[in-house]
């Protein structure tokens, strides 16, 4: 929680300011999970989202609605960065949503863990997780930077920016807070890579073996999709961990 909070006012994501009569303001609450890194290792998270579906503010279907890549794109990706032998990297986002800055006025009462000041409350400056429109204020911003980096969109998937010319191939595909970047020029993917990191805090995986749960690896020259962690993972919660394994 103390990490989250930290995180929250390096990243200016609200501001304090007088509590008016009448102001319509969105409760927040605490989410407690445990993910599980690349190798399987169970991470505990806590993250602050907003009671969503308390915002008044009336919005249009496509200022909610975000596209995410969907398994078909990704798996054409992985396979033509396999056969073109193009250099891959993945960028994963911390505290995506807390990027976006909104055009709505949206206020927010003080969350547990933070003492309150009687008389003020918390106007939002950027978005937090499970605001109605937190998804596609953050693909905005996304979809901007990359337009900006002289890439286009797929007119299909548009989750899939492309940058292409007679010698040079750039492909990314973006789920959510995750992006898989291939190319086969280094000097433009230290490029992509320095755009990034001068505006967001992020994780980059240089030889990356897994997205969104999809695990991928080359031996002997093949390429090998699989999910050996998801089917660990399910056998653990069946509590057929010490079960003898058997031929099919």
């Amino acid at each position: 929680m103390a990490e989250e909070l930290a995180s929250i006012r390096n990243q200016n994501v609200w501001e304090l300011v007088d509590h008016k009569h009448g102001l319509n303001t969105v409760d927040t609450k605490w989410v407690y999970s445990i993910k599980y890194s690349d190798t399987g290792e169970p991470v505990a998270k806590a993250r602050l989202v907003a009671r969503g579906f308390k915002d008044s503010n009336t919005y249009a279907d496509s200022d909610v609605y975000a596209p995410v890549v969907p398994r078909t794109a990704i798996l054409w990706l992985l396979s033509t960065a396999h056969c073109l032998h193009l250099k891959m990297v993945q960028l994963d986002f911390k505290m995506a949503f807390l990027n976006g800055t909104l055009e709505e006025e949206i206020y927010v009462n003080f969350p547990r863990g933070m003492p309150e000041m009687p008389g003020k409350t918390l106007k939002l400056i950027k978005a937090l997780y499970s605001l109605k429109i937190a998804s596609k204020t953050w693909y905005n911003l996304l979809h901007s930077i990359f337009l900006s980096l002289g890439f286009s969109q797929t007119v299909i998937e548009p989750c899939v920016y492309f940058r292409n010319t007679s010698s040079v191939v750039a492909i990314a595909i973006i789920y959510i807070d995750d992006i898989l970047f291939t190319t086969n020029n280094i000097d433009l993917q230290s490029e992509f890579l320095q755009a990034m990191k001068s505006q967001f805090q992020l994780k980059i995986t240089l030889k990356p073996a897994c997205f969104v749960g999809l695990q991928f690896s080359t031996i002997d020259g093949k390429f090998i999709l699989h999910q050996h962690n998801y089917i660990e993972k399910f056998i653990l919660l069946s509590g057929m961990a010490d079960a003898n394994p058997t031929g099919i």
